[in-house]
């Protein structure tokens, strides 16, 4: 995700050269999706078990879900919806 964010940077810099003092009003108007989450606890699972313990895991992925949108909150974005990240006890990948 932190490439995302610095491609993010990139438009972000694009529309504002185009837009001038409007940027700030169109960012502040848009909505952005986050799709996140589930693959870093399901690959975790499925292949990645003795390289890093679950409570580290937890951490770092904590960590990475505060520190990125904060990212994109300070690129002039507002409005967030934040997808797929399951209850893991209710996805029926995780129950098999």
């Amino acid at each position: 995700m932190g490439q995302q964010v610095q491609q993010f940077a990139t438009v972000q810099g694009n529309i504002t050269q185009l837009l001038g003092n409007k940027s700030a009003e169109f960012f502040t108007n848009s909505l952005f999706f986050i799709n996140d989450g589930s693959n870093d606890i399901f690959d975790h699972y499925c292949y990645n078990e003795t390289t890093m313990f679950e409570p580290e895991l937890m951490v770092t992925l904590a960590s990475n879900y505060t520190d990125h949108p904060t990212a994109f909150y300070n690129l002039g974005a507002r409005k967030f919806g934040i997808v797929s990240i399951p209850s893991i006890g209710c996805c029926p990948f995780a129950r098999l």
